[in-house]
């Protein structure tokens, strides 16, 4: 659904009020093109993209910059992933979540269609950090995972008010990979 500004939006029906109240919305190159500029004016607490390039601007989202590729926790400029193996991959960019606005990380379509997958945390409020995500090679050929090539879209949602805290996890300013995280307490049962 839009809104009034022709914005994409989430909705919820409330029940309780009998009234749609809009969740989040999906904000767009005019508000993506901010953020490049919260950069320049050093904007504590506005969301910025730093180290960004105005051409990585889309429509309803920013196409994200490789920096580094890390594969067994080793970083390389370029790698040639196998079927059915993995790496991360680090962006360029450094972004910055303000209080109110979340990010997405998606595939772009034209890397689901070599055969590449993507997994990827929701990046929240308060989170500064560069983008982390993990593509695996589901084809049949072998990929090159390459510095500067663009796999992956940072979409940003604005929510409809700030929550209680923001975010402060262990990946918080997360400017050089930490590898996979250590969650063998937490997840005992389900490690084998």
């Amino acid at each position: 659904m839009q809104n009034d500004t022709g914005v994409l939006c989430k909705m919820w029906y409330n029940e309780f009020t009998d009234e749609r109240e809009v969740l989040a919305m999906i904000l767009v190159d005019h508000d993506i093109r901010a953020f490049l500029a919260n950069a320049a004016a050093n904007a504590a607490d506005q969301t910025t993209i730093y180290h960004g390039d105005e051409s990585c601007i889309t429509g309803i989202g920013y196409d994200l910059r490789t920096s580094r590729v890390y594969q067994n926790g080793k970083a390389v400029s370029e790698y040639s992933l196998n079927p059915g193996e993995s790496v991360f991959v680090e962006s360029e960019e450094v972004i910055q979540f303000d209080a109110q606005t979340i990010g997405r990380v998606f595939l772009k379509n034209s890397r689901i269609r070599m055969g590449l997958t993507l997994d990827a945390p929701v990046y929240q409020p308060g989170h500064k950090t560069k983008i982390y995500f993990r593509l695996t090679n589901v084809s049949n050929d072998v990929l090159k995972i390459e510095q500067g090539a663009k796999y992956a879209m940072l979409m940003f949602e604005q929510l409809d008010k700030a929550p209680a805290e923001q975010y402060n996890g262990t990946y918080q300013a997360e400017f050089d990979f930490k590898g996979l995280g250590d969650y063998k307490s937490a997840y005992l049962e389900q490690i084998q």
